[in-house]
């Protein structure tokens, strides 16, 4: 039987794709990098942001016996260290390896749930809280390294034509993360309140272990987080490649290449087209 959607293609019904064939998720699961790279992101959200955000106020509560007031100041502290220290962790990461910055985010987290394992269990009141909002503060800074680094990648990771698909495949981990995280760690706040802390740093060391081994099979170019333009001010193609275009008053002027494209040909052995340069 003839598929209904070619003979509706076929008849003009419905428009071919420029890039070639429909895209299918298929497709994206077959690039092992990628899917080796999201599920560190699963490991990272489920074990880190996930415990920290849904099971640090129960904790607080429940077992140091902090104030609800307390709790929110504790929160107010993440979100000013996030408001704060996003666009300056961003321009720190510049020229930098990625998989070493998401290494070390899940070593610092580990730090912070430790913090959070002592305030519990030597503390309570107003001294709990205290130790509880050094504790977020350092694992939010550490966090804005995640918003740097995942999502660019994930970017240079995909092909251009799939690129709505990576990152929907992308999109997804956070769900999973935030399921399978409470989840577990919910029991083991249940029944031992104070072993979810130490667990928690474990993975989290372990899942810098495993960036340090995806790093290893990420093409050379995308390894590093692009620099900014310093002429136009805006990020630098990816990879690594600065924004370029030809005078447009001469009559040989080109239009500059996709940033999308140029990455798939310098991720297929191919150089840079003419007009960029690359830091």
């Amino acid at each position: 039987m003839n598929d209904p959607v070619q003979m509706l293609i076929s008849a003009g019904a419905i428009p071919t794709s420029p890039f070639g064939p429909a895209s299918r998720y298929a497709d994206v699961a077959r690039n092992r990098v990628f899917i080796s790279y999201v599920f560190l992101n699963v490991i990272l959200i489920g074990a880190g942001i996930a415990v920290m955000s849904e099971l640090l106020p129960p904790f607080a509560k429940n077992t140091a016996h902090v104030s609800e007031p307390a709790i929110g100041a504790i929160w107010f502290v993440f979100s000013a260290v996030v408001a704060l220290g996003q666009l300056p962790v961003v321009k720190l990461v510049e020229g930098r390896r990625r998989l070493r910055g998401l290494a070390l985010m899940g070593v610092v987290w580990a730090g912070a749930f430790l913090g959070v394992l002592a305030g519990g269990a030597w503390f309570t009141g107003n001294q709990a809280a205290i130790v509880f909002g050094v504790a977020v503060g350092v694992f939010a800074l550490a966090e804005c390294l995640h918003g740097a680094i995942y999502a660019p990648l994930v970017v240079d990771l995909a092909e251009p034509q799939l690129l709505g698909r990576y990152m929907a495949f992308s999109s997804s981990t956070w769900q999973i993360g935030f399921f399978v995280g409470p989840a577990i760690g919910g029991f083991v706040l249940q029944h031992k309140p104070l072993a979810l802390w130490p667990a928690a740093a474990a993975v989290c060391v372990l899942a810098s272990v495993y960036a340090l081994a995806i790093e290893r099979r990420i093409p050379g170019p995308l390894l590093r987080t692009p620099r900014v333009d310093s002429l136009a001010g805006v990020p630098g193609t990816m990879p690594n490649m600065a924004l370029a275009t030809d005078d447009p008053l001469s009559t040989d002027a080109q239009p500059a290449p996709h940033p999308a494209d140029e990455a798939s040909r310098i991720r297929g052995g191919g150089s840079p087209a003419p007009g960029t340069t690359r830091r």
